[in-house]
């Protein structure tokens, strides 16, 4: 359930910031199964998300414009 909250919420952010649909999806899908390869215990008590969260701003962040 948790990493389902956690997809859910990428994605959300994702299309705020202006992606598709299939592009927040899968950025959700990359962030939560990286943070799952991280941790590499059983996510019974959550994800350990915060270590990786600049991957998240990296992948969203909007072109400069000058």
């Amino acid at each position: 359930m948790k990493k389902l909250l956690t997809k859910i919420l990428v994605l959300a952010g994702a299309l705020v910031r202006g992606m598709s649909l299939v592009q927040g999806a899968q950025l959700a899908a990359d962030f939560t199964s990286a943070c799952a390869r991280r941790q590499g215990t059983p996510c019974r008590e959550g994800m350990d998300f915060e270590p990786l969260l600049w991957r998240l701003g990296k992948e969203v962040e909007p072109p400069c414009r000058i």
